[in-house]
């Protein structure tokens, strides 16, 4: 089991909001924190901030992630600054792809990924 290296919990709830869903995805990354995770996909889900906040905590301390999928998760700018700390606060991550298409994330969003 050691060797799961991909969590792909895209379209798990046919995006719409359910307030268990920020609270399972957090269960779910914390279980996999002691796994070598290079690939997470939460696309499809509309998670907004609760959810964003529960895979940032992940983001800070995973070494190994490499593809960041959040494709379509209702993310604002709130949950964009919440991932861009998540970022700043482990500078050894070196993510190669980031997918954060299709979120209502206004010009100051864009700034903030800029």
């Amino acid at each position: 089991m050691k060797s799961l290296k991909k969590i792909d919990m895209s379209d798990t709830v046919k995006f719409r909001y359910r307030s268990d869903c920020p609270n399972g995805c957090k269960a779910i990354l914390y279980a996999a924190r002691n796994f070598k995770i290079e690939e997470i996909d939460l696309s499809h889900n509309q998670f907004e901030d609760n959810g964003a906040k529960s895979f940032a905590e992940f983001i800070e301390c995973n070494k190994t992630l490499k593809v960041l999928k959040v494709h379509n998760c209702g993310l604002g700018k709130v949950s964009t600054e919440m991932i861009l700390q998540a970022f700043k606060k482990n500078p050894d991550l070196q993510l190669t792809y980031l997918d954060f298409g299709k979120n209502p994330i206004d010009d100051d969003g864009m700034e903030i990924m800029a």
